[in-house]
């Protein structure tokens, strides 16, 4: 049996307790969700049968005992406290937080010697990737990398975002286009790379235009544009030895073979077609003690420090 406590009864708390009961098909789960009011814990039990409760989680460890694991899928304001919480009261063997867990380096580094944690960056669990990740065997044959993370700020306006959630947008959401860079190619070497930016974005300040080039901890050349004052979307572009991959969308791969300008696209999973894209995979790679494709607090902490840089520039 393996026993999970679910934080958070929110849009993503809900897509994670869809893909657990359909894992409850091939594992044997005991499943519980924690909820911050009463009304949320009515429709969790109504709409999924499950059981949920109101109580702190002090209080629902003494109750129910530990966890094997503790999904964290709180508002971004609460994720870290949340965290600490459940690092305190020892009340699981492992943790899955989404992110960005916080947006204040100083935290992360409060967590980070901590063991069994991991970010829940779910797009290194799109069948795109794991696409690319086989047909590169494992990696090791890409020879550069390419990405925009291109923000549709015009859409971004009409919705209700905190001010601190504004100002670290590149954080809160592009963070899964460098995470997948970092995963791809091997984290940025900060002493071999340049950092631009220019502008300034009336929506939260920031730069408009980010630019950088050089080289990854693996020798691996990379390049990045994203202007936020314009047309585009996220894409990373990857090459091989004998392949061009595009990922633009990111859920979709397209590659075309040295020689030809023919392109194939390879198909999604079943389960990207019916679940949140790559969470039934993030999820099961848990249940299967599989970690080796998960983000741990400590690349997340070491991430921190490409945010920076791309942020505000080479100093």
């Amino acid at each position: 049996m393996f026993k999970i406590l679910l934080v958070g009864a929110g849009p993503m708390g809900r897509e994670y307790i869809r893909v657990i009961k359909e894992l409850q098909k091939l594992y044997k789960i005991e499943l519980i969700c924690a909820c911050r009011s009463e009304k949320s814990k009515k429709e969790i039990m109504l709409s999924y049968d499950i059981e949920a409760y109101t109580s702190e989680i002090p209080t629902l460890i003494n109750t129910l005992g530990k966890f094997d694991l503790c999904i964290i899928a709180t508002n971004i304001e609460s994720l870290f406290a949340v965290t600490k919480t459940v690092i305190n009261n020892k009340a699981a063997k492992k943790i899955l937080v989404e992110k960005p867990v916080s947006f204040k380096r100083a935290e992360l580094k409060l967590l980070k010697d901590a063991p069994n944690i991991f970010v829940a960056y779910n797009r290194r669990f799109y069948s795109s990737i794991r696409s690319l990740k086989t047909m590169t065997h494992d990696f090791s044959d890409v020879s550069s990398i390419h990405f925009d993370f291109t923000e549709l700020v015009h859409r971004l306006k009409d919705q209700e975002i905190s001010e601190v959630i504004r100002r670290n947008w590149l954080i809160a959401n592009s963070s899964h286009v460098i995470d997948l860079v970092s995963y791809i190619s091997g984290p940025v070497d900060l002493e071999k790379s340049y950092f631009g930016v220019k502008g300034e974005l009336d929506w939260n300040g920031g730069p408009i235009n980010f630019f950088g080039m050089g080289l990854t901890s693996r020798d691996i050349p990379f390049t990045y544009n994203s202007d936020w004052d314009s047309a585009g979307r996220w894409g990373i572009q990857v090459k091989s030895s004998s392949y061009n991959y595009l990922l633009q969308p990111m859920e979709e791969l397209k590659y075309n073979r040295r020689g030809s300008f023919d392109t194939q696209v390879k198909k999604n999973c079943p389960e990207d077609e019916s679940f949140k894209p790559g969470l039934y995979h993030q999820v099961a790679a848990f249940l299967d003690q599989n970690y080796t494709n998960l983000c741990s607090i400590q690349q997340h902490y070491q991430n921190f420090k490409v945010f920076s840089c791309i942020i505000n520039g080479t100093q």
